[in-house]
């Protein structure tokens, strides 16, 4: 069993929401619950990703930057 104190504000929304959808307080609270740890515990895109993040490099760091002449490049190089 858990005791959870709320502000007069929080308290009073919960109360209106609960009468408004006929949810008790209990299970709007149960489910908020169930809600936050679940998004508390799933992994970010960061961390889904952070294995492979950089260990793929041109070793040319102006690819950005130069992007029109190494594709212009690329075209007369095949062409010839």
């Amino acid at each position: 069993m858990l005791t959870l104190r709320l502000d007069k504000e929080t308290e009073k929304e919960l109360e209106r929401r609960s009468q408004a959808t006929g949810v008790s307080k209990s299970e709007i609270v149960r489910k908020s619950l169930k809600q936050y740890l679940r998004v508390e515990e799933a992994p970010t895109p960061y961390d889904l990703g952070k294995d492979i993040f950089g260990k793929f490099d041109s070793g040319d760091g102006t690819l950005s930057q130069n992007k029109r002449s190494k594709v212009s490049q690329k075209i007369r190089s095949k062409k010839g």
